[in-house]
């Protein structure tokens, strides 16, 4: 049974085989394949394999590319630091359970934004002059999209914060921006 096993981590075809990379395992020291600068096809354009630069190239170069169809002075790019810069410069992932109560709060947020509009649905107040209408209209498309405002403001200025630091904002959002005229003319019915 272990043989079997050795077989599936072993590569069984032929070296020169194009599909083939000999890469080093961890905690090994690459070998001189996996250090030779990789090779692409060269495209010489005219049929035959020449074509016409003006009199100003390597001929060396490319009667030796024109040989071998392959250009030998291209180098591909380190592929071992790439993702590592790219890894540092990246911000922390969060967590799944961050994520939920995320999800959560902003549901109550969304459920606030219906209860303003039920609470003010409910009001029999009519004010008595045109600039009392206006201030008493703007407060209730205010109060409307306080939740949803709150929320967004949060994350965009807390996103280089502590994930504690975010969830503290967010519940003092969900305790001071509730629909309490809807929450107390409840109790009080």
């Amino acid at each position: 049974m272990p043989a079997a096993d050795d077989d599936s981590l072993s590569w069984g075809g032929d070296a020169s085989d194009p599909s083939y990379l000999d890469g080093a395992r961890r905690g090994d020291q690459p070998t001189a394949r996996s250090q030779r600068p990789r090779q692409i096809p060269l495209d010489l354009g005219a049929p035959g394999g020449h074509r016409d630069t003006g009199g100003a190239h390597d001929t060396e170069a490319t009667a030796t590319a024109a040989s071998t169809g392959v250009r030998d002075d291209y180098v591909a790019p380190d592929k071992k630091t790439a993702p590592d810069e790219n890894r540092e410069s990246a911000p922390p992932s969060i967590s799944s359970v961050f994520l939920v109560v995320y999800g959560i709060v902003a549901g109550i947020n969304i459920f606030y934004v219906f209860g303003w509009v039920l609470a003010f649905q409910r009001e029999t107040f009519v004010p008595n002059n045109p600039f009392l209408a206006f201030m008493y209209q703007l407060g209730h498309i205010l109060a409307i999209a306080a939740p949803v405002v709150f929320f967004a403001t949060v994350l965009l200025l807390t996103r280089n914060s502590r994930a504690v630091v975010r969830l503290g904002w967010l519940f003092l959002g969900i305790l001071l921006l509730a629909p309490w005229p809807f929450i107390l003319s409840g109790a009080v019915r």
